[in-house]
């Protein structure tokens, strides 16, 4: 099987415990990644190919110190405030502790496999917990989650271990939670989202208009079940309605509102619709 990633030639150095280390990057071009199909969470699915086999490309964006555990993405990890730096430093044990819980064998100095993918995001999100609000923090725990589950659900595929189905749902509740606060501190103006790359995928950047969808998707398949109250129920689904009515708004395609982000985005509006009609009936 051809080669598909490489080690940076450059000692990265840990910004928390100093230590130096190389960054697996994936290779890109010559027929790499063969895209397939999109799907609704908005991720991309990419096909084996004969020469260069099964990649994810997922498992590659977060920048993760194999002796700290500490994390974040490559843009980020030299950035992290200097207040904090202490914090990190204390908890390091508390990092590594909790990672190999999941994996026990972890080793981010190897080749990188589901499992570092997985691990990496699950350590950035914790990471992002010190990072100040010019950085997006809550918009990159969100999206970071999301990719977890996204990672947990390949290896159940892979292994049929029932542990990963157990944390994949587990991540898409938690997915939900940080969308909403997320959401909540931008609607506030306590982040700002125009300075990032949403995704939530890597191929395509869906924006704003992404980041409205993704949340009202992971509220209809993992928030709307949680809420007991019918009233609270109805209110909250006025509230995602809203919020969707943004995506598809007078319907007019463009770079980030593609035709199908404007096809889902009406049908989940639809979805919201008769789920609300079917509560106001119930006596």
């Amino acid at each position: 099987m051809s080669k598909i990633s490489f080690f940076s030639k450059e000692d990265i150095l840990c910004p928390i415990c100093e230590e130096k280390f190389k960054k697996e990057n994936m290779l890109t071009g010559s027929g790499r990644l063969n895209a397939g199909e999109l799907t609704d969470e908005l991720r991309r699915y990419y096909l084996p190919t004969k020469k260069f086999g099964k990649i994810n490309p997922l498992i590659y964006p977060v920048t993760v110190c194999p002796k700290c555990f500490y994390a974040a993405y490559s843009q980020d990890f030299d950035e992290i405030p200097e207040k904090n730096r202490q914090i990190l430093i204390n908890d390091t044990q508390n990092r590594i502790t909790f990672i190999k819980s999941i994996f026990e064998d972890i080793n981010f100095n190897k080749e990188r496999g589901l499992k570092e993918g997985a691990a990496s995001y699950l350590l950035a999100i914790y990471s992002y917990y010190f990072f100040p609000s010019s950085f997006s923090p809550y918009t990159k725990k969100a999206v970071s989650s999301l990719r977890t589950a996204w990672l947990f659900s390949d290896l159940y595929e892979e292994t049929k271990d029932e542990k990963y189905l157990s944390l994949k749902n587990l991540m898409y509740k938690k997915s939900y939670k940080l969308f909403q606060e997320a959401y909540e501190k931008v609607e506030k103006g306590k982040e700002a989202f125009d300075r990032i790359k949403f995704g939530p995928d890597l191929d395509k950047d869906f924006g704003f208009n992404g980041f409205l969808y993704i949340y009202v998707y992971l509220f209809l398949n993992y928030g709307l079940d949680s809420i007991h109250n019918k009233e609270e129920k109805i209110k909250i689904i006025e509230k995602m309605k809203i919020i969707i009515s943004k995506v598809f708004g007078i319907g007019k395609s463009s770079k980030e509102k593609t035709v199908f982000l404007l096809d889902k985005s009406r049908a989940m509006y639809d979805r919201l619709n008769e789920i609300q009609k079917e509560l106001e009936e119930k006596e």
